[in-house]
């Protein structure tokens, strides 16, 4: 694996890739995977996930912050006031597709994984940046966020309750922050103890809990709620072909009403439901790569990916 700082729309964003760094010319390799995250957009959560792609598939793996969600003492970001057209959903969008043109180059066709909100972004990006839907082969679109996200129960707890308290929040952090190394460490880790969580989600946690970052992290969240609202079908109608959709049977981001209405509107979409939880990455990673790489070993086959159990 390789990790580092590109600057992508004015905002210095973190990539970490394995099998091909994002300079490299590629020409040994004509198909790549590109991982869209959920928010909050940190990288280090999808380590597991993308590791179990890279070993198990054939192709370089790369994946890159959301603006403004990872950041460090060895990077300055733009402010989130003045700059609200960097951090909004709009604007995560265009620094997806700015990454595409500046470090896929055009003889690489694609395999997208979106999760979460990523999905959303992902088949944003193919209607606004027409030009790489000849060259996506699949796009895997995990615990999608593509529709009536307000109207979720997650959605619900966030803008009853939750927006109203981001600024007690991000000034925690802030707090949580001045406290000495070992004690955030020991905090986080009885913290994951008692939800049963990796103890390797503490060191992406540890860089996620920090007020630059959950400002911005928690903006995209109440656009996301504004923007997000009910299913728009010319996302799908386009691109029907190249997606394939993962639900989870209890998921409060994505009730399973989501999924029912998706193949009710959609026949022809390709869908699968699953008991993995919204947030897969903090204990379920491994098993859901394993997944994502059969249904990529399926395509490469000629195989529909739901005729595969999971």
């Amino acid at each position: 694996m390789q990790r580092g700082i590109v600057k992508v729309n004015g905002v210095p964003t973190y990539v970490a890739t394995w099998g091909a760094w994002i300079e490299d010319d590629l020409k040994n390799h004509q198909n790549l995977i590109v991982c869209i995250s959920g928010n909050p957009g940190v990288t280090s959560f999808y380590n597991e996930f993308l590791e179990t792609l890279y070993g198990t598939l054939d192709m370089p793996v790369w994946i890159l912050s959301h603006a403004g969600h990872e950041v460090g003492q060895d990077v300055t970001i733009p402010p989130l006031y003045g700059n609200r057209e960097l951090y909004n959903l709009e604007g995560q969008i265009k620094h997806k597709i700015e990454f595409l043109k500046k470090y896929v180059p055009p003889h690489v066709n694609i395999y997208f994984i979106g999760h979460s909100i990523g999905s959303y972004m992902i088949l944003r990006v193919l209607k606004q940046f027409p030009e790489i839907k000849g060259r996506v082969i699949k796009a895997y679109m995990l615990f999608p966020t593509i529709q009536k996200m307000r109207d979720s129960p997650n959605g619900k707890l966030f803008s009853g309750v939750i927006q109203y308290i981001v600024p007690i929040i991000v000034f925690l952090s802030w707090i949580f922050t001045l406290l000495p190394l070992v004690v955030r460490k020991t905090l986080l880790y009885g913290y994951f103890t008692i939800r049963s969580t990796k103890k390797d989600m503490i060191r992406p946690t540890m860089k996620l809990i920090n007020p630059r970052a959950l400002r911005n992290v928690f903006f995209l969240a109440m656009e996301e709620m504004d923007v997000v609202t009910e299913l728009d079908p010319d996302l799908i109608n386009n691109v029907v072909d190249k997606l394939f959709f993962y639900f989870s049977t209890s998921d409060g981001w994505v009730p399973l009403s989501y999924y029912e209405d998706l193949k009710k509107s959609h026949p022809r979409i390709h869908a699968l439901t699953t008991n993995h939880r919204h947030a897969f990455v903090l204990d379920s990673g491994k098993e859901v790569g394993y997944c994502v790489s059969k249904w990529i070993k399926s395509e490469s086959s000629g195989l529909k990916p739901n005729t595969l159990k999971t």
